[in-house]
């Protein structure tokens, strides 16, 4: 498969359409509703046709293609005769995800109280606002609708300055060595999330195509790779984000079952080292996972910065042993089945944010951030929630510009699904 490349016109022209876009949402909210509902009307009108068609041409399948005339007719009535439901929807989504993100705010408030962190005032401050104005849109969502249009064109018009700036980057080569970060507009949570059982999608789809080129699982050396990870089902479907460089992964986690609350969505943060070869064995053997891993390369100047980022974090733990390094026979649980399939080591952190992992907040993505971000990579300053999923979609974005410090893109899997696909 060929690697697609960015180029810089289709760079700018994306990022004049959302610009347009942006400004006419903030500006015109009424004419985006009306094209919404023109669209929305025209779209079940055409899909009722669709079906009806396939009543006629699909014989066996009658019944099945009816209903979705009927469904599709229902709709169209609606949308035509009594559109209030549909211009309440995006009130309604934007009010779900203030509540999302105040809560967090709130957990957030909580967890940096709890290990002395500071700022955790703002996000109590910040919490307590979001959720009061997510039960606004909730209670008057239709009062909300132009409100909700101009938040809208607002995250177009800021998602537009990151587009203008990767076209200026494409344009403009950087120099050696620079690390500077742009604070980016990230996907929204809803989507990001899933992104992974997405992308696991499209990879079983390829792999039953036979497009994927089978290689050896260890794959090609760079100084720095990023590994997603993809499994389906339950909370592991949202993917997680571990890293290798000088030979050893780094991964951060909850592996300390002992300490999970909430769910296992809190735990104490435990930062597992573990040489890349037997990982990866385990990973895709043992659990099961694909993994997507996207090789960076580095300056020596950059080089040298990674691994002072990793001694600095280290500086801040104290090792910690799993209950199979503890002597115990019959453990089962992630941690000791890693220990003993690589020799793993774990570390839990003695103070700061990192101390507590917290899903949404101190994650395994944030962790992998601060070492990535010394490296040059222009990905992203993080800010609200980021996944796996959000980090994914940034390291595939850096890969196909042109320049890109982000130079390979690798699938690792199993012997039912090619263990590596490399597009150069």
């Amino acid at each position: 498969m060929t690697k697609s490349r960015v180029t810089a016109s289709s760079q700018l022209l994306l990022a004049c359409g959302a610009f347009g876009l942006g400004l006419c949402m903030l500006f015109f909210p009424q004419w985006f509703y009306r094209v919404f509902s023109y669209v929305l009307k025209t779209g079940f009108l055409l899909l009722g046709v669709y079906e009806l068609s396939l009543v006629f041409l699909q014989k066996n399948q009658r019944i099945t293609h009816g209903f979705w005339f009927i469904v599709y007719a229902a709709l169209f009535a609606l949308a035509r005769f009594y559109p209030l439901p549909f211009l309440a929807a995006l009130p309604y989504i934007l009010g779900f995800l203030g509540v999302v993100n105040g809560i967090t705010r709130l957990l957030i408030n909580y967890q940096y109280r709890q290990d002395g962190v500071s700022g955790s005032i703002w996000h109590l401050i910040t919490g307590c606002i979001l959720i009061i104005g997510a039960i606004t849109f909730f209670i008057r969502p239709i009062a909300h609708a132009l409100v909700s249009a101009r938040l809208l064109g607002i995250y177009f018009i800021l998602l537009s300055t990151n587009l203008f700036s990767d076209f200026f980057i494409l344009i403009i080569p950087k120099n050696e060595g620079y690390t500077t970060r742009r604070r980016r507009i990230v996907l929204p949570v809803l989507i990001a999330a899933f992104l992974p059982q997405k992308v696991l999608s499209v990879i079983q789809k390829l792999s039953r195509s036979g497009e994927l080129e089978l290689q050896p699982a260890h794959g090609t050396s760079t100084d720095l790779e990023v590994f997603i990870h993809l499994l389906e089902g339950g909370l592991s479907g949202f993917g997680h984000v571990d890293l290798c460089f000088d030979g050893n992964v780094y991964s951060y986690g909850c592996y300390d079952e002992q300490s999970h609350r909430l769910f296992g969505m809190m735990s104490d943060g435990t930062l597992a080292v573990v040489p890349k070869e037997p990982y990866l064995k385990h990973c895709l053997e043992y659990e099961k996972k694909i993994l997507v891993g996207f090789g960076i390369s580095l300056s020596p100047q950059n080089r040298e910065a990674v691994r002072a980022k990793i001694e600095e974090i280290l500086e801040n733990t104290v090792p910690w042993k799993c209950a199979a390094e503890r002597g115990s026979a019959e453990c089962k649980d992630a941690a000791s089945a890693l220990y003993r399939a690589t020799g793993a080591h774990f570390y839990k952190f003695r103070s700061g944010a990192f101390k507590t992992y917290f899903v949404l907040n101190t994650n395994c993505v944030l962790l992998a951030d601060r070492i990535i971000g010394v490296s040059g990579v222009d990905l992203l300053a993080l800010n609200g929630i980021t996944t796996p999923g959000t980090y994914f979609a940034f390291l595939n974005d850096a890969y196909q510009r042109k320049g890109s410090l982000v130079i390979s893109r690798q699938i690792y899997g199993t012997e039912e699904l090619p263990k590596k696909l490399e597009t150069k």
